[in-house]
């Protein structure tokens, strides 16, 4: 057994961070469908889905570090290529701004129109450090992997449904948004 299924056995739920949005380089997760930015009247996220993605980050809060190097193991293995984009990059600190920048989000998918200018800003800077579209595929299974991974048996055929309506949800809005940008050739 995990030790974020541990968690979530001994009933250790306690409400997840609620933190400002950080500046951060992490990657997010994705879909390659039509964007609706839409996100109060998108409906794909029911009460239902939005508790049971806030139920299971609060599963994964109590041990954030951990889920984190989860993560990008994941992601890592399932695109190697990747790596180049963190370059000398601080994982631990990585991982701690993913955290932060997912739990910032996920407390937000009641509140639409007070994390949708920080996703759509987050998207920006994400294209300014050199990702594509294509990669919000691959960090998507990534968080899906982990959140499989971690939760074990908690995260079930429902939470699963409602963690990629919320991610392909909000991937909509980050590549939507990440088009409006403007690309550098060269990553700083």
């Amino acid at each position: 057994m995990s030790k974020l299924s541990l968690v979530v056995a001994s009933g250790l739920l306690g409400p997840a961070p609620a933190r400002a949005h950080p500046r951060c380089a992490t990657l997010s997760a994705c879909s390659s469908t039509t964007p609706n930015t839409n996100l109060d009247r998108n409906p794909s996220m029911t009460p239902e889905r939005i508790g049971l993605v806030q139920q299971g980050f609060r599963a994964v809060a109590p041990i954030r570090t951990e889920a984190a190097a989860i993560f990008y193991r994941r992601l890592f293995t399932i695109a190697p290529e990747l790596r180049a984009l963190f370059g000398s990059t601080d994982m631990a600190a990585q991982g701690n701004k993913l955290m932060a920048s997912l739990g910032f989000v996920v407390q937000g998918l009641k509140q639409p129109d007070i994390i949708l200018p920080a996703i759509e800003a987050l998207a920006r800077r994400h294209a300014g450090y050199g990702v594509r579209d294509v990669h919000y595929e691959i960090v998507g299974q990534a968080l899906i992997e982990t959140l499989e991974e971690g939760l074990g048996d908690a995260f079930t055929p429902r939470a699963r449904e409602a963690w990629q309506a919320a991610y392909t949800m909000l991937s909509q809005v980050m590549v939507a948004a990440s088009r409006t940008s403007e690309r550098p050739e060269t990553l700083p």
